[in-house]
């Protein structure tokens, strides 16, 4: 009987030890599997936020490419000198994209592949790896708003004729002073740019992650006048304000103020449009401060005289903040003989002695004011705006140019807005 009972609890034990590594090979099956199961959850995250990731990528460089003109290699915007309601165009950052990897690809649009070397094509249309790198992988698509991509309840003021209209962003008019959408047929990039949209697709092992946003150019100030202050006092025979505009798009008026304007001495005051014109003040102050966060020259100190801000092919954005200048520290910013191009943005005062060669924008959140006389000569070729006073005096001419503000603009970045997911 022992005999037995012994081989019984024996055959007891064996089963059990069975048992139990059955549960522990369970268990080890199901860790494993977890295990690969949050391996591979976590790859294709990985992998999934990578790809967009690289798609935003293609909205950056996008973006970097807008800016600029067609006289720029990299340039990647519309190459039309009026902007042309079909236009399109591809970043590609791999050579082996073809449309079908684009499901709403027309060839009703000009699908240009610009390029910027061996040497710069900005209407290639043969398909080809054109970003300025070949890191990251994605492929994004530009082109212009038109009132058929108008939300519902959208609005834009009409000057246009139909739906393949594009949508502008800036001053509807050349005596507007608040930004809007809106359609022109008489498009003028010194007062507003086309919206643009761009979808971006970026690719990470299997995933494929797309972005559209829109995107609209930093405006700067509204443009009403070859001269703008809120008070603005001329004094002297040798100075012209020029409205009528040297670029043959459309005249404005001379002057334009808010408060006060006084002309002694018999300055010549030129416009076919309105030689002065009183209108709502204009607050210089956001402009200035929106064109602070994208400033590409910082003055901390006054410049020797003679000096030069950009050049011809380099239109500059100058930011000073007047009343943390160290040398001097008068609180205002004086400039002796200078030549420049593009935007001149104080946070203050500024003042002009000796020469002065400017082409594009001068504006300032205080005063403006232009002195000298002998054989000192200022010209601005644009507009000068001041939040306070215009004070001229000496010999000066301010003419009117809109290419030169349009040139000016060209550094102006694009903010992006409305994203929205449309991975495929």
């Amino acid at each position: 009987m022992e005999t037995m009972k012994g081989k019984n609890e024996q055959g007891i034990v064996f089963i059990a030890a069975l048992a139990l590594i059955a549960v522990l090979a369970l268990i080890g099956t199901y860790t494993a599997v977890s295990v690969v199961t949050d391996i591979t959850i976590s790859g294709n995250y990985k992998t999934s936020q990578q790809a967009f990731f690289a798609a935003q990528a293609g909205v950056e460089e996008v973006r970097m490419r807008l800016r600029g003109s067609n006289s720029d290699a990299i340039y990647a915007g519309d190459p039309a000198a009026s902007p042309n309601a079909n236009w399109s165009a591809y970043i590609l950052s791999y050579g082996t994209w073809t449309t079908a990897a684009d499901s709403s690809y027309s060839a009703s649009y000009q699908n240009y592949i610009p390029i910027a070397s061996p040497s710069a094509n900005h209407t290639n249309t043969t398909i080809q790896s054109n970003s300025l790198q070949t890191s990251i992988l994605y492929w994004a698509f530009v082109r212009h708003k038109k009132v058929s991509d108008l939300l519902p309840n959208e609005t834009y003021t009409d000057y246009g004729t139909g739906a393949n209209d594009i949508i502008y962003y800036g001053y509807a008019t050349s005596t507007a002073t608040t930004l809007t959408q809106f359609t022109t047929n008489s498009p003028n990039l010194s007062r507003g740019f086309p919206v643009e949209i761009i979808r971006s697709y970026g690719m990470s092992g299997r995933s494929i992650k797309g972005v559209d946003v829109q995107a609209r150019k930093v405006s700067g100030p509204p443009i009403v006048a070859a001269l703008y202050g809120k008070k603005v006092e001329l004094s002297g025979s040798s100075i012209t304000v020029n409205g009528n505009d040297s670029c043959g798009q459309s005249n404005l008026p001379a002057v334009a103020y808010n408060t006060s304007y006084t002309a002694n001495g018999g300055p010549s005051i030129v416009s076919s449009v309105s030689l002065t014109t009183q209108i709502n003040a204009i607050n210089c102050t956001p402009y200035v401060d929106a064109l602070e966060s994208i400033k590409t020259v910082t003055l901390t100190a006054e410049p020797p005289s003679g000096y030069t801000f950009g050049s011809s092919s380099n239109y500059e954005i100058v930011y000073c903040d007047a009343s943390v200048l160290t040398s001097p520290s008068d609180g205002k910013l004086d400039l002796n003989n200078i030549t420049g191009y593009g935007t001149l943005v104080v946070k203050g005062d500024i003042s002009f002695s000796g020469n002065l060669t400017w082409y594009g924008l001068i504006i300032a959140t205080d005063d403006v004011n232009f002195s000298g006389g002998g054989s000192s000569a200022k010209n601005v070729y644009g507009a000068v705006l001041g939040n306070d006073v215009a004070d001229l005096s000496g010999s000066v001419n301010v003419q009117y140019d809109s290419c030169e503000i349009e040139n000016a603009k060209g550094r102006y970045t694009y903010p992006a807005f409305r994203w929205k997911d449309s991975s495929l």
